[in-house]
Formats: structure tokens, C-alpha cells, sequence
């Protein structure tokens, strides 16, 4: 398989399993050098108390790609497009599906089934209910957001969704500690190669009927019910970006070669 070369191609996940996924399904497709793993390494869609408050998840995003770029000295106008993956965590579900439940302990206060969110009491349901509006918010803002703005330069932007999570979604398990999912993950990938991965992502994401948009069709379907638990996902998709973002990239390069 040839694989066709880029410049560089920011994909912002959340976490270690997300960046050993995404980094196998892309290397057979793209040159590796090419493409720009930033890990967020918590929700970037969920409220820090460090966070600005003045800046919106659109500047917090921008910020994170910014600081990124810098500390691996790649300069903005070499940045084809930013691919942003992130988990759902049930945040589209009805605030009744949030329960306090004996499947949750102190050390555990949140857990997730099919169909719930189940927690340790009514304080942390009081949490999760807010996490979920808060976060639901800035994914939908950033569905409609297709460039990011870095120094004058405007950079194609665009959101995918992984649910409930990477790991729910890839191996059928919840409420996994990080160094099982890791293990996991490390194995997955060492099995499968990136059209074996694609397959599988295809497999749990909805398919569009004839006349809508995908991107907007799928995001439109996870908001629905209880379907931001269960594994859905539409990051296929990201292919068709990546192939729109080099296609523009070779036709203004032969344009500046024309002139």
C-alpha cells in the first residue's frame, strides 16, 4: 500500500489507548512522519478549575494546539488540518438515566453500564448531571466549528466521537483501569493492522441514509436517547477529511508552481 504523504496532520486525542489506536489505523494510510499525535491527556470537554474563564472550548482547543505545535517546533503554516477525536461518556444521556446505584463505591464513584450512569450518591449524580451539560455544550460547539485560526492562518477543523469511550468500543468492556486498557490496546494493535481496525470502527458507526450528511447524520444520532453509552463511533469519516485536506494541498501547490 502506498501511502501518501503530508505535512502535518494534528490528531488530538485524549489519552495513551486513543494515541496507540488512531496512530495504527493512520501509519498504513499516510506517512508517519506526517501525522501529529497531541494527546490531551484528560477531557479537554469537561471544565478544569485551571481553565481560563474568559476563553471559550474553541481557545481552549487553539491554545492546546498552539503550546503543541511549539514544543515540537512545527510551524503553523505547515499544519494541513486538526482532527479531533473525543469520548461521549454518556453526556447526551436524559439527567433520569444518572442513578445512584451499588454499582458505584467511594473508589469508584462513577461507572457505566449500556443504558446508565451509575453513582456513589446524590452529590456525585449532582456532578455528573452538570459535567454532562457543560460538556455536552462544547461538543456541540465544536461540531459546528471547521477552522481553527493560528497566527492569521486558518486551519481545517474537524470533530469525531468515540462511544461510550475508546475502550468500551474497541473491546466491549467498561470502567477499565488505565494500565488494562493499556495492555489491551498494545495487544489489539499488535494483532491487527489498520484495515482490520477500520473494519471494525465501521462496524458501530450508523449508517447514513442517502441525501444526508454523514458527519452531521452521525453526530445528530449519539445525542439521541441513550446512545452516547453505547458503541458508536464515526471517525471513518476522518479518511474522507484527510483525503478533501490533500487534495486542496496538492491543487494550491500546483497553483503557486504555476504562477
Amino acid at each position: 500500500m502506498s501511502k501518501k504523504k503530508t505535512k502535518a496532520l494534528v490528531l488530538i486525542v485524549e489519552g495513551s489507548t486513543d494515541e496507540t489506536l488512531f496512530s495504527a489505523l493512520l501509519q498504513d494510510h499516510f506517512e508517519a512522519k506526517g501525522i501529529k499525535i497531541f494527546p490531551y491527556r484528560t477531557d479537554i470537554f469537561v471544565p478544569q478549575r485551571t481553565d481560563d474563564p474568559n476563553k471559550d472550548i474553541r481557545e481552549k482547543i487553539r491554545d492546546f494546539v498552539i503550546r503543541e505545535l511549539e514544543r515540537q517546533q512545527i510551524s503553523q503554516t505547515h499544519v494541513l488540518g486538526i482532527i479531533h477525536i473525543g469520548d461521549t461518556d454518556g453526556t447526551f444521556i436524559p439527567d433520569n438515566n444518572i442513578i445512584v446505584s451499588s454499582q458505584a463505591s467511594s473508589t469508584r464513584k462513577t461507572q457505566y453500564s449500556d443504558t446508565h450512569i451509575h453513582v456513589v450518591d446524590d452529590g456525585q449524580m449532582g456532578n455528573i448531571r452538570t459535567r454532562n451539560r457543560q460538556k455536552a455544550e462544547n461538543h456541540r460547539r465544536m461540531i459546528c466549528i471547521d477552522k481553527i485560526t493560528i497566527s492569521r492562518k486558518e486551519i481545517p477543523y474537524m470533530h469525531f466521537f468515540m462511544s461510550c469511550d475508546t475502550d468500551h468500543l474497541i473491546f466491549n468492556l467498561r470502567n477499565l483501569s488505565l494500565k488494562d486498557k493499556e495492555v489491551l490496546m498494545d495487544e489489539f494493535t499488535d494483532k491487527n493492522d489498520s484495515d482490520a481496525i477500520k473494519t471494525l470502527l465501521e462496524k458501530h458507526m450508523d449508517i447514513c441514509p442517502n441525501g444526508l450528511d454523514p458527519f452531521r447524520y452521525t453526530w445528530d444520532q449519539i445525542q439521541l436517547g441513550v446512545n452516547s453509552l453505547v458503541r458508536k463511533t464515526n471517525t471513518p469519516l476522518l479518511f474522507s477529511f484527510i483525503e478533501r485536506l490533500l487534495l486542496s494541498d496538492e491543487q494550491t501547490t500546483d497553483a503557486i508552481q504555476k504562477v
